[in-house]
């Protein structure tokens, strides 16, 4: 009986925590399988480098020096930081420096990614908290949800990069100030949204220049959601005032060399690199500098799932179909639109283009999505369009584990057509090239050549060679090719006595590197 009131107590003491735990711990918790033993993102090497010198620099209090990039990605640093000093205590406590240097990377990398993974739950579970005072709970569950379940979120969120960062930095500002500036009076309040909204817009735009959007877009935000009421233009103002403040506070080089961190930050991040330089890319097949203004429509179309695209378009029709029915605006859509519309234009005018550049748009992409859902469908449907949602997602997500980024949207084709569009920028199942060379009976005296190849090397206990070098090549025993470079593989295969062996790295079913013995140059 006791055992029964004390089970009974447990299970009521669950029920009653708040639903933004639950989010912070799925968001949290679900990220954690094979995270630090994935894959290395290709700027991960530069972003521990860049993390390293930060933190040198913030203990030695010299602070000019925390300038380390134009980006400047100081969250991100901020967050490596204390994942390095977590590492310290745990090599004083545990390790006392007898790891391998190999062994001590992989431990490093697997704490920096569970510390950001921390991080960008905490604010996952934040957007979550702010989102269910506009749109209600059960809404803010389904975004939430659409997101974390989105293949190419959840890949990008399990890299050492700033891109989750920036979009979760800006749309909780945005939420912020969809708070304060709301005519709705059902929205909770407590007076500090617009302190916030600015505070979150300066660890956005410390995060990526990028978010600078936000400066001009609450102009426009503030007239949607003020509808031509310029009575609260001073809490405007105290928008960018904390915008303002809190990009000083928490870049320690602004304290003492504001003017050159400036510089860096505007002329060689803004003006030097998103306006001026290009980015190389694979498009349609054929490689170019600047795939031009069908970049984003046709990366959104093919790195987003089907589920999220299709939604985001039934949402856009019935919100208009709505509106020429009861003539009535939804300012809630019209502002999350305006962000869309407006976030794509910005991209594409920007001359440097990447796929992971949208991640931004993803949420208020989910708030267009739910809103057809939840409008045109019973409860009973809802929860049964939601069960087959998530059982299906985990379905996919299992099939690709833990190369999430490899996900290319059935509305292209799939992985095997979607790569040859847009081809990806990270490295796509190392993890299993490592694993097929290591299971060798004699590893060691195995040597494979591959691009990319510094993002191997963590992981292989055989001897990694730079393909794209001549003489490390010419050692290989065995060449890894990926399937869908046929022009950059040829040169390979007319120089080389290359054996193709039956042996294939697939993800999810699909071919993605074939692996060749090598008898020597022809």
């Amino acid at each position: 009986m006791e055992i029964q009131y004390m089970y009974t107590q447990v299970i009521n003491k669950i029920k009653n925590l708040p639903t933004t735990l639950y989010i912070f711990l799925f968001a949290f918790l679900y990220r954690l399988p094979s995270l630090g033993v994935d894959f290395i993102n290709n700027d991960a090497f530069l972003w521990k480098s860049r993390s390293y010198e930060f933190g040198k620099a913030l203990m030695s209090l010299d602070f000019a020096k925390t300038a380390v990039t134009y980006h400047p990605g100081i969250p991100l640093l901020w967050s490596q930081f204390i994942a390095i000093k977590i590492y310290s205590l745990l090599d004083f406590l545990i390790y006392k420096g007898v790891l391998s240097p190999n062994a001590e990377f992989i431990t490093n990398h697997i704490i920096q990614k569970t510390v950001l993974v921390f991080f960008t739950s905490v604010l996952v579970a934040l957007a979550f908290f702010l989102l269910k005072k506009i749109i209600g709970q059960r809404s803010s569950i389904l975004v939430i949800m659409f997101v974390l379940l989105e293949p190419f979120y959840l890949g990008l969120s399990r890299a050492i990069h700033t891109d989750t960062m920036i979009s979760l930095f800006m749309f909780i500002s945005c939420l912020y100030f969809y708070i304060a500036f709301s005519k709705d009076n059902i929205i909770e309040r407590n007076g500090k949204e617009a302190i916030l909204s600015g505070v979150f817009i300066g660890l956005a735009a410390l995060t990526k220049s990028s978010a600078l959007f936000l400066i001009p877009f609450y102009v426009l935000g503030y007239l949607i959601l003020r509808r031509f009421d310029f009575s609260e233009i001073k809490k405007l103002l105290i928008v960018y005032l904390f915008f303002i403040l809190s990009f000083f506070a928490f870049w320690p080089a602004m304290w003492v060399n504001p003017v050159g961190s400036l510089n860096l930050y505007l002329f060689k991040g803004v003006e030097g690199v998103a306006l001026e330089e290009g980015h190389g890319h694979i498009w349609f097949g054929v490689e170019t500098l600047d795939p031009g203004p069908l970049f984003y429509p046709i990366a959104f179309v093919s790195r987003y799932s089907m589920f999220m695209v299709l939604m985001f378009v039934f949402g856009i029709y019935f919100s208009i179909k709505n509106f020429k029915r009861k003539y009535k605006f939804n300012i809630n859509l019209i502002y999350w639109f305006a962000f869309i519309a407006f976030y794509f234009l910005m991209l594409t005018f920007v001359s440097k283009k990447l796929d992971r550049y949208l991640l931004p748009i993803t949420f208020p992409v989910a708030i267009f999505s739910v809103y057809w859902i939840r409008n045109y469908f019973s409860k009973k449907v809802l929860a049964l369009i939601f069960s087959l949602f998530v059982f299906g997602r985990f379905v996919i997500l299992f099939g690709l584990h833990p190369n999430y980024l490899a996900y290319y949207s059935q509305l292209v084709g799939g992985m095997e057509n979607g790569r040859t569009l847009i081809e990806p920028k990270w490295l796509i199942a190392y993890d299993k090239v490592a694993l097929f060379f290591n299971s060798d009976d004699e590893p060691e005296k195995v040597k494979v050549a591959i691009a990319d190849f510094d993002y191997l090397r963590p992981f292989a206990k055989f001897e990694v060679l730079n393909i794209r070098v001549e003489e490390e090549r010419n050692k290989a025993d065995y060449f890894v090719l990926p399937v869908y470079r046929e022009e950059r593989n040829k040169f390979y295969l007319d120089s080389y006595n290359l054996e193709k062996l039956n042996d294939v790295i697939t993800v999810s079913g699909v071919e993605y590197y074939q692996i060749y013995k090598s008898r020597g140059k022809k």
